[in-house]
């Protein structure tokens, strides 16, 4: 038998091809989904659940359990593949995926559907094909002026050759990107507080090189040593150190990132910036700094029992609304640096 499930997922009517797809017992926040060219965020974390809905199917379900000794663990394993850009969902081996009537449940990080779960049937020697749709987002984000006028450092990052983000350069990105709002707004609050802080004796963005990382949450961006002084001189020290921002070390581009060390400063101030430097060692010619840069906010973490196939190493944290935070930059420092909008979808 060949059964199977073909997941697609569509956004603003158009397919949104699965770049990549991995599920390794290694480096887990490398693993999951990378929607349409992504590459400069991790990949997206994947929760699914598959529950038999008739009593033939769950008779056969069972079987399966039996068969590779899952009842007693309460477990029914699947394994996923990318396959013709979408993602394709087997059992085991050729016996361990039966036809019949099922609810499928599918969770994406930072990805909400207009329908989580949907009825499909399996038939024999078939693959049942579903698309989830992502729901219209109720805000988007409009430029209010062009890049030629941003502040003169803003535009110096972008425009560096190194700030490319899922493969183009980072000022194109901005302007011609669909579907990236929500990754966006972090990188033009970032800048605007980069731009804003501190104001004497030089704003911290001169000490910027380029950015080469953006999340929903946070950017990644190559710095200087003076940088770092800079930083440690007005920001407090953390004492210690969440272990998200360890993922700084995954993406800096040197064989030896793992040897650079971290250190964790917070801006002095409310949705203060947080800045986690990795330094490179005192051996090191190259005293290149890289940083992560959020605005810190409250993180808590979904609860991911009961699913059967989970990938990826955080599925959806949270993560700071940055189109939300742009009304709480507004009126201080930043004001000046903000370059866009957020209105009605």
């Amino acid at each position: 038998m060949n059964e199977g499930i073909l997941i697609e997922f569509e956004r603003n009517g158009q397919l949104v091809p699965v770049t990549s797809f991995r599920s390794t017992q290694s480096n887990p926040p490398e693993n999951g989904i990378i929607l349409d060219g992504e590459t400069s965020q991790f990949p997206r974390g994947v929760v699914l659940d598959l529950r038999p809905l008739d009593d033939a199917t769950k008779l056969a379900f069972q079987r399966v359990q039996r068969n590779h000794d899952w009842l007693s663990r309460k477990t029914f394993e699947l394994e996923a593949a990318r396959q013709d850009d979408r993602l394709r969902i087997d059992g085991v081996d050729a016996e361990s995926l039966p036809p019949g009537r099922y609810e499928l449940k599918m969770r994406l990080s930072s990805m909400q559907f207009t329908q989580t779960k949907q009825e499909i049937r399996i038939r024999k020697n078939q693959s049942a094909v579903v698309r989830f749709r992502e729901k219209p987002p109720k805000q988007k984000l409009v430029l209010n002026r062009s890049i030629d006028s941003f502040d003169e450092e803003s535009v110096r990052i972008l425009r560096h050759q190194n700030s490319r983000l899922d493969g183009t350069s980072a000022e194109d990105w901005l302007v011609n990107r669909p579907g990236q709002d929500r990754r966006k707004a972090p990188l033009l609050n970032m800048l605007a507080k980069l731009a804003a802080l501190p104001r004497v004796p030089d704003p911290l963005n001169r000490l910027v090189h380029y950015v080469f990382h953006a999340e929903m949450d946070r950017i990644y961006a190559s710095v200087s040593e003076d940088f770092h002084k800079s930083v440690k001189r007005t920001f407090t020290k953390d004492a210690t150190i969440h272990s998200t921002h360890q993922r700084l070390l995954l993406r800096i581009p040197h064989r030896l990132a793992k040897q650079y060390k971290l250190t964790s400063y917070r801006e002095n101030a409310a949705s203060s910036m947080q800045v986690v430097i990795a330094e490179p060692p005192a051996g090191f010619t190259d005293r290149t700094h890289y940083a992560d840069l959020d605005i810190d906010e409250a993180n808590p973490g979904w609860d991911l029992a009961r699913f059967i196939l989970h990938v990826g190493d955080v599925l959806d944290p949270r993560k700071t609304n940055h189109l939300e935070l742009r009304k709480t930059l507004t009126g201080g420092a930043t004001s000046d640096f903000l370059y866009y909008n957020v209105v009605k979808a």
